[in-house]
């Protein structure tokens, strides 16, 4: 096993996290809650975690499938216990055992939940909360290959976290294996957009809106409503939901087949 490239691409996987992390930031900073200190430490946590293990590991090596299974069994323990920290640390979900459950149903797309009163929680951990679904949905770790040197990882680690959004087939997929994941992200997150827009349009708040359109197109569950879709009353919503339900649980390699036009 190559210990070091498997810390390197753990290294990319928590500087991401870091990343991902400033969104609910500036959540945060424009509803001026109180859940900014917890979130800001969290990402400077994993971005502190992260960068000596990117910066001082070597790149350079075709990882095999047994440390691609290990980097995708180590590689959601670890986001989860980094994105557990801003519920522990400003104490909406004291437990860290409830926030490492919360945030692994999240990245797992399972959607079950702890809370109870899930709308007291405040805007920028709620939009964290949500944003595990985003990235989960795609698969966090093949984000995190759109960020690794070409041939460094192959198709392995795609293979190996199997995340619902997407199949892959039999065919060669290694020589364009980033160009393939910007392809698939660029599809997933314009699916996204497009769900948000409509659900923005038909009277939803935008935040609100982007949260259920995380969701959604995941196959997922989480929402900022105790009632969920219920809450609205809203028959729209719902058929808007339903559509963008059906079209995340297609294999997003016949999206990618089509776009290209790859028919055979």
């Amino acid at each position: 096993m190559h210990f070091r490239s498997i810390a390197y691409v753990v290294g990319t996987l928590l500087l991401v996290t870091s990343i991902a992390l400033l969104f609910p930031i500036i959540t945060s900073l424009i509803y001026q809650e109180n859940d900014f200190s917890a979130l800001l430490i969290s990402a400077v946590a994993a971005f502190g975690m992260g960068l000596p293990l990117w910066w001082f590991s070597p790149r350079d090596y075709e990882l095999s499938f047994r440390d691609a299974v290990l980097i995708a069994v180590f590689g959601w323990v670890i986001i989860s216990v980094v994105s557990a920290l801003p519920f522990v640390i400003h104490g909406s979900i004291p437990s860290f055992t409830d926030a490492f459950f919360e945030m692994m149903s999240g990245y797992t797309t399972t959607g079950a939940t702890i809370l109870t009163d899930i709308e007291s929680l405040p805007h920028g951990l709620l939009f964290w909360r949500s944003e595990t679904h985003l990235l989960g949905g795609m698969g966090f770790l093949t984000l995190t290959l759109i960020f690794l040197p070409h041939g460094m990882a192959g198709v392995r680690i795609f293979r190996a976290e199997s995340s619902p959004g997407q199949v892959i087939t039999k065919e060669k997929f290694l020589p364009r294996n980033r160009d393939a994941m910007i392809w698939l992200w660029s599809i997933y997150l314009g699916l996204n957009m497009l769900q948000t827009l409509m659900l923005w349009g038909g009277g939803m708040s935008l935040f609100d809106s982007l949260c259920h359109a995380f969701g959604t197109v995941a196959t997922a569950g989480f929402s900022p409503r105790n009632g969920s879709l219920g809450y609205y009353g809203n028959a729209y919503f719902d058929w808007v939901v339903t559509i963008f339900m059906f079209l995340g649980g297609m294999a997003f390699m016949l999206f990618y087949h089509m776009l290209k036009g790859e028919w055979d």
